[in-house]
This record gives C-alpha cells, structure tokens and sequence, in this order.
C-alpha cells in the first residue's frame, strides 16, 4: 500500500512517539488528532480531534479502549470502535509528555511532578504520590514494583520505586503504598498547584 497522509506533524521522539499495533490496525497520533488505520487496506477508520498536541507520546490502547495524554495537559480515553470519548480530564500541570502504563483497573499517568492513579474506566482518581518531575517515559512495570525515571536535569536519571500491595492478578485493590526508596538532587519546579506532602519517622 501507498504511505498513508495524516497531515504535517513531527515525531520528537522515537521512545514515546510512534504507532500502537492491534489486531490488523494502528493507533497514531498526530498533532492534536487521533486515528484508527486499518493495516490491511491502509484506510483510516477514524479520527478523533482531542484538545492539545498528542504526538509526542503514543497512545496506549487495551481492549475497547484508547488512552492518550497531550501537551495541554489532558489525559483521555476513546472508545476504540469509533473514537467516541469516553472520558477525559485536565491535570494542573498543563503538560504530559510520557504516555499512560495500565495494571489492571488502574491507569498510572505521569503529570504536576506526581504519580497519578486513575480508575481506567472512568478515570476518577484512585491515588496519587508525589514524585518530582519525571518527563518522558512511561512507568516500567516489573512484577508487583513499578519504576519511575527522570529523564532530564535536575533529576538527572533519578530512578523511584513502588511496591504494589496486592498481587496484579486483582485489580479491583490495586493501590500504590509508601516510596521505597527516594532522594533528590535539587529537584526544583515551577508550578502554582501542587502539593507537596512531608512525612516524618
């Protein structure tokens, strides 16, 4: 088949940025639209128009639905149908570059310098931790840890981990609890909204 045209845009990084594979399609996204294209006849199924540019980081699909997050800030979930959408929301920061990891229920987004937990099938809030600025790539998941990195200055590779409660075969309690491990090195942001939470032993 002849390439297919989406429109003028950019891959800034080929880590994050790219095409899901499905089941004979792929999800791309492109500036501020997402699209369904069929792999085996090359048409495009549908586009769904989202607010902000969501070419930086590639959509995450899972079953019926597409999550995505953009440059705006919003993290959102199209029916993988029609692109209909189901949810979205808007966090604080005004800026998600990572794409979304999915245990079980849950959906773990990356945004205002915390680890967000959302119910992935209506995307209200589970828990959130805070955790610095950490751009870029998506939670690793590994067993029952998770793995957050940094991936530019001031964090400088900094590397924080989670240990899940429960077992990932019962999504239904899944939550994340205290940090394991966790230091900083001048870890510094700008931003009117968030919270900052100190415990002391």
């Amino acid at each position: 088949k002849c390439p297919i045209k989406l429109d003028v845009g950019s891959i800034i990084s080929t880590d994050t940025s790219g095409a899901w594979i499905s089941e004979n399609h792929a999800y791309i996204s492109n500036n501020n639209i997402v699209y369904k294209v069929n792999l085996i006849n090359g048409e495009i199924e549908w586009s769904s128009e989202v607010e902000g540019d969501c070419d930086r980081q590639t959509v995450v699909v899972e079953k019926n639905r597409v999550y995505y997050t953009t440059l705006k800030g919003v993290v959102g979930c199209l029916q993988v149908e029609d692109g209909k959408k189901v949810w979205d929301i808007k966090m604080k920061e005004g800026l998600i570059v990572s794409p979304v990891s999915i245990i079980g229920d849950t959906l773990f987004v990356l945004a205002d310098a915390m680890l967000y937990e959302l119910d992935k099938i209506s995307g209200t809030l589970k828990n959130r931790q805070v955790i610095g600025h950490t751009p870029y790539s998506m939670c690793s998941v590994f067993g029952n840890y998770v793995a957050v990195g940094g991936g530019e200055p001031p964090s400088h590779g900094l590397l924080t981990m989670f240990q899940i409660e429960e077992e990932l075969s019962i999504p239904e309690v899944l939550s994340i609890p205290e940090v394991l491990d966790y230091f900083t090195l001048d870890n510094d942001f700008d931003n009117d909204y968030i919270e900052i939470s100190i415990k002391t032993l």
